[in-house]
């Protein structure tokens, strides 16, 4: 089937729309998140300059919005001057992914303590172009292990009444020896439930293999030494839903022997954050990927078509006109006339009805003229003349007008379908309906033929085809649904809304 340039264009400029919209949902989806989460996110240029902040992380350091931290350099934050070398030192021995803790000034000028997981992001050629990574606030956690070092009684009352959940274990046999409050609540066992378990209890299968490995392998442990941060571990609560905590551990004397003091930082909801994040950048991404690949083959069945009537125009009505051309400039025109006038003028007929068939393929006149319903009567019949295949076309309540977009884009589906049929179907019949209602237009192409697997049609030529009337359909706000197997038949059902979406 020939296509004109104009068409192509038209469901090209639709697939960039589509793929343009899918986009902008994702990116508000994303934004909506960063803004939302009860978690400072961050976004840094190599050389320290916030570049992005949401209000969670505003409100950490002590501002009223995000925009008093964008465009501030992030050492300025830092109460030691050597804070982010000493950062990004460690980022880089972790391999782009570090969890690490520093002093902080809050904007009113008091100090305070932050836990930052942290990643690099680098440019095609391997160097760092950005910061980005979550912050939460820790300054209860070092003010009580600070009070425990001077108090065991404050430490008692800080340790009982932390919203943290927190707990003691026995460093040797893994035992709870106490555990606060909040832990209590967060995994949903009462305090006799805790110290009747070991700390593997909280933990899935997978989990405990993990720990004991860690555990095993950790560096000599000595009490006094400052708290450390063991990244972002799966606990299980008691109903087995399972949470992710960010764990800090420091070693203390408990009941005259050695055991661990941890805080159990609930990430549950900055994981999740990241998991939605990094679908919505892989929806993104395969919507890139879609627009290009379908952009291609529209270019290249843009090519074939042009291709197409370049030879059609050449090889068949260049030819017809130069013989023409040949007999009209015969020295006796008016003899020549008189033996071959019939022939002349069955040339000049062939001519006129391959000017008029390209004509029609590029663009029907009565689809301006008279509507869809003209338009498509007149198509179906050349169609089945041209092919020998028999089309049953029924219609109902499309007598009317319709929007132009509507119009052009159920005739061009109709076009497109009918043409496979000729092209792979092998069938001998083939049925058209189109019904409209108030709100929608519906056209279904049917044949009994080859059919064939649409997950593989990528493969095949037919693909350009299928994508262009599935982005016809979706440009509309509307939907194509194609249903096809082997030796069962093809069923094409487009679904056009009659309110178009502009």
């Amino acid at each position: 089937m020939a296509s004109s340039s104009t068409k192509k264009g038209i469901a090209r400029r639709s697939v960039n729309r589509r793929a343009s919209s899918s986009a902008t949902k994702a990116d508000a989806g994303y934004r909506d998140l960063f803004n939302d989460i009860p978690i400072g996110l961050y976004r840094t240029l190599a050389n320290g300059r916030i570049v992005e902040a949401n209000p969670a992380l505003a409100a950490i350091f002590g501002y009223a919005n995000p925009a008093e931290l964008v465009g501030r350099n992030a050492a300025d934050l830092y109460v030691r001057p050597d804070a982010r070398s000493r950062l990004q030192e460690a980022l880089e021995a972790q391999g782009d992914v570090g969890v690490f803790e520093v002093e902080i000034r809050r904007e009113n000028g008091t100090p305070g303590w932050i836990r930052m997981s942290a990643r690099a992001l680098r440019d095609r050629r391997g160097s760092v172009s950005h910061y980005e990574g979550a912050v939460q606030d820790i300054t209860e956690i070092r003010q009580l292990t600070q009070a425990f070092a001077e108090s065991e009684a404050q430490y008692r009352m800080l340790f009982d009444s932390n919203p943290v959940p927190m707990w003691v274990y026995d460093e040797t046999d893994l035992r709870f020896l106490a555990v606060n409050r909040a832990a209590q609540e967060r995994y949903g066992f009462e305090l006799e439930d805790f110290l009747a378990m070991t700390i593997l209890d909280i933990r899935p299968d997978e989990e405990r293999v993990r720990f004991l490995g860690y555990f095993a392998q950790s560096i000599e442990r000595v009490m006094g030494d400052p708290p450390r941060a063991h990244g972002v571990w799966r606990h299980r609560r008691k109903d087995g839903a399972i949470l992710f905590v960010e764990i800090t551990t420091v070693f203390i004397s408990f009941g005259g022997g050695r055991a661990v003091l941890v805080a159990a930082t609930d990430v549950t909801e900055r994981v999740q954050y990241e998991l939605q994040r990094e679908r919505l950048v892989e929806e993104l991404r395969r919507n890139r990927e879609r627009v290009e690949a379908v952009s291609r083959r529209l270019v290249r069945a843009q090519e074939d078509t042009q291709r197409k009537i370049a030879r059609e125009l050449h090889d068949q009505i260049g030819q017809m006109l130069t013989g023409l051309k040949l007999m009209l400039e015969a020295r006796d025109v008016a003899a020549l006339l008189g033996r071959r006038s019939a022939e002349a003028v069955a040339l000049v007929d062939q001519l006129m009805e391959r000017v008029h068939g390209l004509t029609l393929d590029l663009r029907p006149p009565a689809l301006d003229r008279l509507g869809l319903l003209p338009a498509l009567a007149g198509f179906v019949k050349r169609f089945s003349d041209s092919t020998r295949i028999h089309v049953d076309f029924v219609h109902s309540e499309i007598e009317r007008r319709f929007p132009p977009d509507v119009e052009t884009a159920a005739f061009r589906i109709v076009q497109e379908a009918l043409t496979n049929v000729a092209r792979h179907a092998a069938a001998s019949r083939a049925s058209v309906r189109v019904r409209a209602s108030a709100e929608t237009l519906s056209v279904e192409v049917e044949d009994g033929g080859a059919g064939f697997d649409p997950a593989r049609a990528s493969a095949e030529e037919r693909t350009a085809g299928l994508a262009g009337m599935q982005e016809r359909a979706a440009a509309l706000g509307g939907t194509l649904r194609i249903d096809s197997a082997p030796e069962e038949g093809t069923r094409i059902l487009a679904e056009l809304p009659l309110a178009v979406q502009r």
